[in-house]
């Protein structure tokens, strides 16, 4: 749920000004009119998730939803601060298993 709080939005932990959500929800409408009819973001699997949000410089699902997805794709657990350090190796894993699947 939003709220305003001193003419800033929260949005569920963070508190941005209604500008910066603005522009923030410009920058998504944008990022996802490039995917056309895939829809991807509202999409159930995981996978899916995971390969299209990890080459998507735009966050379009929750950050928590994105997190779940990354761990399915690579099976293992990742810290939070390895989406920083180690994103080519966690990017390369996913599309890994993306390429595996498409063989299948």
């Amino acid at each position: 749920m939003t709220k305003v709080i001193d003419k800033k939005v929260s949005t569920g932990g963070s508190v941005i000004s209604p500008e910066k959500q603005a522009e923030l929800d410009a920058a998504q409408k944008k990022a996802k009119e490039k995917y056309g009819d895939n829809h991807w973001w509202e999409s159930d699997d995981l996978l899916t998730l995971a390969y299209y949000q990890m080459h998507e410089d735009i966050l379009l699902i929750p950050f928590s939803k994105f997190h779940e997805a990354v761990e399915h794709a690579v099976d293992s657990p990742v810290w939070t601060h390895q989406f920083a350090t180690m994103r080519n190796e966690l990017t390369a894993a996913i599309d890994k298993a993306w390429e595996n699947r498409r063989q299948q």
